[in-house]
This record gives structure tokens, sequence and C-alpha cells, in this order.
């Protein structure tokens, strides 16, 4: 035991230097924290060096990597990849090395699973808590209303809050044992005044607020909520300010990888490079692309236990090397949500978190389902009845004027939309398409 707290003061320090780096001296770190990855895995796990040398490339191939562009010569891993590769095809250590495991949740196909040895799951709790530090304080109480089983997400939230000083309120999942009631009373009563889940979780807590006979922004003491497990767009950001009278922090990462970036005090989501290589590539041709332009996230992580490489995250994203009023020298990204989290009409696509910021900027709307039907947008809204009129109006131009969508917009029965969020493990942008 005492050998593991040593280490976590070492693992720490070298967090924190990074932390201190400007870009010129983060890329050198990045490209030797690159090539000792890659060397890693060559020598240490089978599937991928029989890629590798199958495209071409052996160990000299990788001693010899000058660039970090270098690395578009390593194929891809795709999810699939993973899936096949169940439990332990893809470590780079033995089993015996391992220190924390975990699965998916399941919003997607087919779940995935990683291995982290105990300098990885911690260095990831230190990067998560430096980052909450700036936003979290001692006098805060935080409740956790995320997956605990086999996801990631609330163990490694929980740990940096904890290490971040808050007082931490383990809820998990809202279900049959810990009923919603039970929730916001919990809430209450502890003068939580930190929320983690998702911003389609908060919205729903929000609504069954207010029908328990409180004001969410007035009886109760949250002021920051920590948006995980879907995207958040700016007008669902909006709505939870509206709501509970908080600020949104929206957080980003994924089971296969861990965290890969946290928002600062400005709410801008910056990319953990001291942890993992980014890069952006047309989700179509595969082809690299540009700093600024939307495309399809690929990450590589620097981590012992099960590294991923070249891995396709099917995350649609815009990364920016623009300097941050917080100080960091690390890049941001916008999050546009999953590439499969899309409506199709007539033969063109639509990200649901786009055509998101066009319906929930209507006032009185929160909750809302997609449909396609042929040329047409169907749009269901649960609003109030006597203010249906005007919004389904002003919806329905405003998606013709932004996107040139034709939309049918329609006042739902709340209890739709609010039974799939209810009963979803982690409720998700893509339950829109589900009620």
């Amino acid at each position: 035991m005492e050998k593991r707290i040593k280490q976590r003061l070492e693992i720490f320090k070298e967090v924190k230097k990074s932390f201190s780096m400007g870009r010129d001296e983060l890329k050198e770190y990045q490209l030797k924290k690159l090539k000792s990855t890659l060397l890693h895995v060559f020598d240490n796990c089978n599937y991928y060096k029989n890629k590798m040398e199958k495209a071409g490339i052996n160990r000299q191939v990788l001693e010899d990597i000058k660039s970090l562009e270098d690395i578009r010569k390593i194929p891809f891993t795709s999810r699939e990849d993973i899936s096949a590769q169940y439990p332990f095809g893809l470590l780079s250590v033995p089993q015996s090395g391992l220190s924390r495991y975990g699965e998916s949740t399941g919003t997607t196909s087919c779940p995935v699973n990683s291995c982290y040895t105990y300098e990885d799951w911690f260095e990831n709790n230190c990067i998560v808590a430096y980052y909450l530090s700036s936003i979290i304080s001692p006098e805060d109480t935080a409740a956790l209303i995320v997956p605990y089983g086999y996801a990631l997400v609330g163990q490694d939230v929980d740990r940096a809050l904890e290490l971040a000083g808050a007082n931490v309120i383990a809820i998990g999942t809202i279900s049959d044992a810990c009923p919603v009631e039970r929730v916001i009373r919990t809430l209450i009563n502890t003068k939580t005044t930190v929320l983690v889940c998702s911003p389609s979780r908060a919205i729903y807590l929000g609504e069954e607020i207010i029908k328990e006979g409180y004001v969410p922004s007035k009886d109760l003491y949250i002021r920051k909520i920590l948006c995980v497990g879907e995207g958040t767009s700016k007008e669902k950001a909006k709505k939870l300010k509206e709501l509970f009278g908080a600020e949104c922090y929206p957080m980003f990462g994924m089971t296969e990888t861990n965290t890969l970036a946290m928002p600062c005090i400005n709410k801008r989501l910056h990319l953990v490079e001291s942890k993992v290589f980014f890069e952006v590539i047309d989700p179509v041709t595969w082809q690299s692309l540009d700093e600024g332009l939307r495309g399809e996230l690929v990450v590589t992580s620097f981590v012992k236990g099960m590294p991923l490489i070249r891995y396709r995250t099917g995350d649609l994203v815009t990364i920016h090397n623009k300097k941050c009023g917080c100080g960091s020298s690390f890049a941001y990204l916008e999050h546009h949500g999953r590439i499969q989290d899309n409506i199709i009409i007539g033969n063109k696509k639509y990200q649901i978190l786009d055509l998101e910021d066009v319906i929930l900027k209507t006032n009185g709307v929160r909750f809302y389902t997609l449909k396609a039907r042929d040329e047409r947008l169907q749009v269901g809204i649960i609003i109030d009845k006597e203010m249906s009129g005007t919004a389904c109006a002003e919806i329905k131009n405003g998606l013709e004027k932004r996107f040139g969508i034709t939309a049918d917009v329609i006042r739902e029965k709340d209890d739709k939309i609010i039974q799939v969020i209810k009963n979803k493990v982690k409720p998700s942008i893509s339950s829109v398409l589900e009620a």
C-alpha cells in the first residue's frame, strides 16, 4: 500500500507538469509518447503487431517516426475490432497488471470493453480532478446520477470529485431501488450543489421536481451541472440554466478511452492532449482534415494497459487550436454528437444536435421527438397547450430557415418521451428517435 501511495504522488506531479506545457513543448511530448506507445503495442499486442505488419509496418518504421503526421501510416482501429478482440485481445500488458476493467452501457449496438493499469487509471483521475478543481470547491456536495455498473464514468468522476475536495453522493441510476422521489428528497436534504448526469436526465429530473411541488432554481441548491453521457447543445445548456439556475459544464469521454476532453471555467472542452493524440478525418473518405473542419474524431491513447491506435470514435467534432482565456495551451473541441445520431430527410442526413439548437430555442419546449416522413420531418414537442400554437410555428419556420427542412410540428403527450428517458440506464440524444 505504501508503494501505491508514493506512486500516486509521482503520477500527480507528472500530470501537474503536463498542464504547464506550451504548444511546442506539448508537441515534443506527444511525439515521444506516440513513439513509445506504438513500440509498446507492437512488442506486446499480437493483434496490433499483425495488423501493422500486414500494412508493411515493422519495428524499424516505428522507430524512424519523425513527426506526429507520420501516424497516418498506421491503420485505423474500429469499434468492431475492439468487440472482435473481447475481452483481452488488445491488451499490451499481462492480465495481472490490470487495475480497472470496464464495459460500455450499450448505447450503441455492440458493447465494448476497456482495461487500465493502476497508473493509467489514477492518471485519468488526476487529470479530471485538475480540471474540476477550477469549477468545484470543498464547499460543494456533488450527486452522481450515472451508471456505476460496468461503466467507468461514474467511478472516474466519483474519485476525481473526491480528489478535488467535494463531498460525493453516489446515487447511480434512477430505478425501482432508487426512485426519482427518493433522489429529489436526497438532493434537497443534502443541499446538493453539483449534479452529474446526462443533460436529458437533468431535464427529466427538473420536470419531476416541479411535479413534486418545488421550483428547482429556488427550492434546490444546484448551481453546477456536469453533463456526461451525451452531447450538450447550447440550447439544452440554456434550458438547464433556466430550470435550475445552474451553469452547465459538458464533459467528453467514452468507455474505450476514458476521458478525452474536460471543461475549463469558460466552458470550453479542452482536449486531454497529454494522454491522447487527436486527429479529425472525413468520415467517408477517411482523409485527414485541417483544424476547424467538422469531421470524425480519431484518437490514439497513451496508456499501458489497452492502448487504442487511431481509433475511429464515431463522434463528429471540430477542433480549434486558438488561445483560450483560461490560459490552457491544450486545443479545444466542439462536439456535434455521434455520427449515428442523425435523421435522414429525403436523401440528406441531419445531426440531431444541430436540429436541437433550433427546437429547444423555442420558449417552453424542453422535450421533443423526431420522425422522418419521406421528404418531411415530424417534430413532436411537449409544451403547455396555450403555448403550443406559437411554439409550433416558430420551430417550423426556424427549421426551414436554417436547414431548408419542411417540418410538421405537433404537440405530444408528455408521457411518451419521459417514459423513454426514465427507463434508460443512460439517457442520450438518441432517445428522441425512440419515443
